[in-house]
């Protein structure tokens, strides 16, 4: 029996060849940093990975179409958004979609299984949104239809692919009802279509490569 102290990559070690482990981008979310069985001093008992986000009845909170039986757990939070004069939209909801699913656990407070690292709104933290502040955040809860109708030279195409992608993956299938920005437009929570650098040495979840900022670049045009 492998205890929850044991280091995510000594778990990947032990039961599967480094390879397909899911603490590597694109590997399934079994393993992963979102396995919270990896860190969690309190695994669920049956072994469950997707437990800690979905389940099977008597799901809590607002049940999305995009995300059905969610396990939310709310803070109760009011959060500031991003705002700034160079700004090219206006943010309807900063919780809007996915990204309320997501600040379920990375507000800081409020976490599946209450890792410390949460807890950290630092640069590498998992933290984001600590004492409702987004505001030092990429903004989220906006139309990019509408930023890139409003300066169409300064952002690419939401059809186009993302920049050192996986090759099937566009802006626009990764924005919420079409057109709205939240966390999952450029992360992948389940760790299947998103890609990581060549060494695989860190996996955020993100669709493209930090390399070269291809990230960004997939929609800014600088």
């Amino acid at each position: 029996m492998i205890m929850a102290s044991v280091v995510p990559i000594v778990f990947c070690y032990l039961n599967a060849t480094a390879a397909f482990c899911g603490w590597y981008a694109g590997t399934g979310v079994s393993g992963s940093k979102h396995d919270l069985n990896m860190f969690s001093s309190s695994s669920d008992l049956q072994e469950r990975v997707c437990i800690y986000c979905h389940v099977p009845h008597h799901a809590a909170g607002d049940t999305l179409a995009s995300t059905p039986v969610w396990d939310e757990v709310k803070s109760g939070k009011v959060f500031t958004p991003y705002k700034s004069a160079t700004f090219d939209a206006t943010v309807v909801d900063p919780l809007v979609g996915p990204t309320r699913l997501c600040l379920s656990c990375h507000d800081g407070v409020v976490a599946s299984d209450n890792h410390p690292n949460l807890r950290s709104d630092s640069y590498g933290g998992a933290g984001i949104a600590i004492n409702g502040d987004l505001s030092n955040d990429h903004p989220v809860g906006f139309s990019y239809l509408e930023v890139v109708n409003n300066k169409p030279n300064a952002y690419r195409s939401p059809n186009a692919l993302w920049l050192d992608g996986n090759g099937s993956v566009t802006v626009a299938s990764c924005l919420y009802n079409n057109a709205i920005v939240t966390c999952v437009t450029c992360h992948d929570p389940h760790n299947k279509k998103n890609v990581s650098d060549p060494n695989n040495t860190y996996n955020y979840f993100v669709y493209s490569r930090q390399a070269h900022s291809s990230l960004c670049q997939s929609c800014h045009i600088k």
